[in-house]
């Protein structure tokens, strides 16, 4: 959540044989307000990495990579080689 509500745009992309364990998450966010006369977007990036003990509640979930400067290079080549 930022501003208060869920993302705008969302996007995973995941190795076919790692789906459920490993994948990469880019989320967007629209923000309310301008900046320098231009709509300014707020963005997140994550890479699932394995499975880790939720420590608030003892359950299963991702174990996330703390290095989130190689995601951000990731998700910025990824764009890039889009062509988009």
């Amino acid at each position: 959540m930022v501003f208060g509500r869920p993302q705008d745009y969302g996007f995973a992309m995941s190795d076919p044989i790692q789906t459920v364990m490993a994948r990469h998450h880019f989320r967007i966010w629209k923000a309310p307000f301008i900046a320098g006369g231009l709509t300014l977007w707020v963005g997140a990036g994550t890479h699932d990495v394995g499975f880790d003990k939720d420590q608030r509640n003892g359950n299963i979930t991702h174990k996330i990579d703390p290095d989130t400067d190689k995601e951000r290079d990731f998700i910025a080549e990824s764009l890039k080689q889009s062509g988009r």
